[in-house]
């Protein structure tokens, strides 16, 4: 596989710039912290990372959920944090006081006392998030969240308004082909973070028939259309759907799916997904590259 650099994957030795989104229910594998110490044991022997060192993983954690005094979420986030043999990366988003958890982060790398400094990246939705983020010292990934600007609007807004130099910045949200990841590297993003091509991975926890449904989707939206919709539009009271929705059937089960969704081909392992994503957006970016090199062809000028 070609390899693209970015400063981005520079900084974690990574040899493409695709990223896997944090997907609750998805691509967590438990909340329970004993469990999750576990699936991070086979993570690491699966990658082959040595006992004193982090995984080249990142850790996701919705900022709301760290906030209850006994939280799930917040002990699987300290023990990836503050363990010598824990991760690299730490992704925070959704929350009122994201300062306060990139405070923690920090708190927990001293804890470790090993000298390390945990990355810290947080998604953002505004311009204002993102002028944020940078002045707490994290790194910034774009996505757009319910009364946001789109991710294109957003992007090009950062790249005018952020001082240099900038935080690295990944763009999220909507991608569904290699063509997409080439435009936004071109613009300058430093990574691409995948959601929903990768919700439909083999090795996702998503529901087979939510994977097979997002396969034969090809459409976008938040959630994709089923029974439930045509419920509403026939004006079905609510009370009445829910007792349909626990009558099961499947017809009804919700499925999550972003913008990117038209891109899923088929249910395929993860590694292929992004081998033929890498593929694609190395096309691109060779295909952008051939614009300025082609020989202007005769008579062109004249005619323009």
């Amino acid at each position: 596989m070609q390899r693209i650099t970015t400063p981005f994957t520079r900084l974690l030795s990574l040899r493409t710039p695709l990223v896997a989104g944090a997907m609750n229910t998805v691509s967590v594998p438990a909340l329970a912290t004993a469990e999750f110490k576990t699936d991070l044991l086979r993570a690491r022997e699966q990658l082959s990372t040595p006992p004193s060192e982090p995984a080249h993983l990142g850790l996701g954690a919705l900022a709301w959920m760290l906030e209850p005094e006994h939280s799930p979420v917040g002990e699987m986030l300290e023990h990836g944090v503050r363990e010598a043999s824990g991760v690299r990366a730490v992704r925070l988003s959704f929350g009122d006081d994201l300062e306060t958890w990139v405070g923690w982060v920090s708190w927990l790398d001293r804890q470790r006392g090993d000298g390390r400094k945990t990355l810290v990246f947080i998604q953002v939705g505004t311009l204002e998030q993102a002028l944020e983020a940078q002045q707490l010292d994290a790194d910034a990934g774009g996505h757009s969240w319910e009364a946001a600007m789109n991710t294109l609007a957003l992007f090009a807004q950062a790249l005018a308004h952020l001082p240099i130099p900038r935080p690295h910045i990944l763009a999220a949200g909507g991608f569904g082909s290699g063509a997409h990841a080439a435009a936004y590297l071109t613009l300058g993003a430093e990574g691409v973070v995948l959601g929903t091509l990768l919700a439909a991975a083999e090795e996702s926890l998503y529901p087979q028939a939510s994977k097979e449904a997002l396969h034969h989707a090809g459409v976008t939206g938040r959630a994709l259309e089923n029974a439930l919709w045509e419920d509403e539009r026939e004006g079905v009271s609510v009370e009445e759907m829910r007792r349909r929705v626990k009558r099961g059937g499947g017809e009804r089960a919700i499925v999550w799916a972003g913008e990117g969704v038209g891109g899923v081909n088929a249910v395929l392992p993860a590694k292929a997904v992004i081998k033929r994503l890498h593929s694609e957006t190395v096309d691109a970016l060779k295909a952008a590259h051939s614009l300025r090199q082609q020989p202007q062809s005769p008579g062109l000028s004249s005619r323009l």
